[in-house]
């Protein structure tokens, strides 16, 4: 039953990006940015870390993107997963190291390599839009199929950062990775 609130956001973000009136680009927008990240925050909604929540006081969700998009991120910030409130942080701003997401847009390709480096041993949920980064342990790639926004998930990198994703997730997915 808790997840079940999840699970609504979840479906809520899927029908604006799926609905049948609904055609989404990849436009540039500010509705763009917000609806990727309700994508992002219902992504960390349905992960399980290694780590224990039980002292966790809040989540923190990078972004390595342009300002436009980190302001459509920033309408997160305060938002409440598991009962914690989301911080939103800007991964250019700061070297910041403890992340448990990581949102990498597609203009920013050579730093989001750099960034899965440096988060390659955590568990930090890495999510972007460059095919090319799936190779470099990019977990969730968003991508554009017949007008509308999908993504896909890398079981390789799931497995790597010893994260447990949600069946219900897994399911909404394209998988790759599995070897």
């Amino acid at each position: 039953m808790r997840r079940q609130p999840s699970l609504l956001l979840l479906c809520a973000a899927l029908l604006l990006v799926h609905g049948p009136s609904t055609s989404l680009t990849f436009a540039q927008s500010a509705s763009e940015f917000q609806v990727k990240a309700a994508f992002v925050l219902n992504f960390l909604r349905l992960s399980e870390f290694p780590e224990t929540d039980l002292d966790r006081s809040g989540y923190s969700i990078c972004i390595l993107a342009s300002d436009s998009a980190i302001e459509g991120f920033k309408l997160m910030n305060g938002k409440l997963v598991n009962g914690k409130p989301v911080t939103i942080l800007s991964l250019g701003e700061q070297n910041q190291t403890n992340c448990d997401a990581l949102y990498i847009a597609p203009n920013h390709l050579e730093q989001g390599r750099t960034a899965l480096r440096r988060f390659a041993k955590n568990s930090t949920l890495t999510i972007g839009e460059a095919p090319d980064l799936l190779s470099d342990g990019l977990v969730v790639r968003f991508f554009l199929e017949e007008g509308k926004v999908k993504f896909e998930i890398n079981v390789n990198a799931v497995n790597e950062k010893k994260l447990k994703l949600s069946s219900k997730l897994l399911s909404l997915a394209r998988i790759v990775g599995q070897d």
